[in-house]
Formats: structure tokens, C-alpha cells, sequence
């Protein structure tokens, strides 16, 4: 029921439903960190206390010099020199799965519409992403910055692009795509086709005995 749009005479109920939900699960499920993960949950915690104390400074870096406006300083880059990152490395960028669950099927979306990747000519150290939607009229612009072993700063234009405690989907995407995805061979970008399993009945003829 919380994963649905709820009307609004609901709204003053959503507290406890919450309430009611977490109760459930905190009598029926079991402990979502238990004792011998407690030191890497500390960790996690002490990682983003730091990341919001310290703001976005790629955001700061991309407005003072209006690098969303300067179309010169960009070349386009077809082989892109990408660090590449194992799924445990992405989950300590992202703090979570949730983004990374989404990025298959939210690069598919994009790869299969336009997106243009560019580098800065002083700075190989930059990178810039334009992806637009093939199913929508979004355009999101983002930027990157990464060494050989790491990435160490993003921002993407959206809503949600300036946060720094994790990301949004957008930079996820794109930083699993090119640290990780694109070095797999059997790597899975995109919702799997299950049409491709279904046989189609007009091949087939029917006997009359069969008929019902």
C-alpha cells in the first residue's frame, strides 16, 4: 500500500501506517544490522555525517566558472579513460543498492536514446554527460571528476543531482556503466525481454479433438 500513490484523505493516516509497518517488521522480521555488521554500519554512518558536513564543492567548481555555458572548454571523447570499480567499491560511492538496482534498465533508457560524454581540454580529470530520455523530453547534464583509481567528486543538474551522501540515479547509472558494466561480458543493461520465451500459438494448428 506505501509503494502506490495514497489519496488524499489518507494523509492524515500515512504516521500510522509508518508506525504500524515498522512494528511488523521489528516483531516478524529480522534485525536489519546485526552485531557482527555493526562496525561496517558505524562506518557507513561516520562516511556520510562527513560527506553532508562538507557540501558538493564539484557544484561550487561547475557555477563559478559556468562550465555548463562553456561549450569550448569540451571535447568529445569516444573511448573514455574511466576508473573501474568493483560492485563493492560502487556500493561505498552510492552508500546502498538502491541506485545500483536501478541502473540496468535506467542506462538502457539512455543508451538506446542520445548521450554525448566530453572531457575537459585542460583538465582530463573532468568529465561531462548529456543523456537524453528516449522516452521523455528530460535532458539531464552532469559532471564527474575521477583519478585512475577512483571517482572523487559529481554533480548532475537535476533535483536530487547535488547531494552527496550517496547520488542520484543519473551519475549512478553512468559511474556503474563505465566503471563496471562495460567491462563485463555478460553484463545485463536493461529489463530481460521474457517475450523471447513465449511461442506464438498461430505457428501451431489445433486438432479438432484438441479444440477445448
Amino acid at each position: 500500500m506505501l509503494a502506490t500513490v495514497l489519496p488524499c484523505s489518507q494523509v492524515p493516516y500515512i504516521g500510522d501506517f509508518v508506525r504500524i509497518v515498522c512494528a511488523l517488521c521489528n516483531r516478524y522480521l529480522p534485525p536489519l544490522s546485526s552485531p557482527s555488521q555493526a562496525e561496517a554500519d558505524e562506518r557507513v554512518a561516520q562516511q556520510m555525517l562527513q560527506l553532508a558536513a562538507r557540501g558538493n564543492k564539484l557544484q561550487a567548481y561547475v557555477q563559478e566558472r559556468g562550465l555548463d555555458r562553456k561549450l569550448k572548454v569540451w571535447k568529445t571523447v569516444q573511448d573514455v579513460e574511466f576508473p573501474r570499480l568493483s560492485e563493492e567499491s560502487l556500493h561505498d560511492l552510492t552508500l546502498g543498492v538502491y541506485q545500483l538496482k536501478l541502473a540496468p534498465s535506467y542506462i538502457q533508457e539512455h543508451l538506446s536514446g542520445t548521450y554525448e560524454i566530453h572531457m575537459h581540454v585542460d583538465d582530463r580529470s573532468l568529465l561531462t554527460v548529456r543523456l537524453q530520455s528516449r522516452h521523455t523530453s528530460s535532458r539531464y547534464l552532469m559532471w564527474i571528476r575521477c583519478t585512475a583509481t577512483t571517482v572523487d567528486a559529481w554533480y548532475c543538474k537535476c533535483s536530487a543531482g547535488a547531494r552527496v551522501v550517496g547520488m542520484c540515479s543519473h551519475v549512478a547509472a553512468i559511474i556503474w556503466f563505465l566503471a563496471f558494466a562495460r567491462h563485463q561480458e555478460n553484463a545485463r543493461c536493461g529489463v530481460r525481454n521474457w517475450g523471447e520465451h513465449i511461442e506464438d500459438a498461430a505457428l501451431y494448428q489445433i486438432d479438432s479433438s484438441d479444440s477445448e
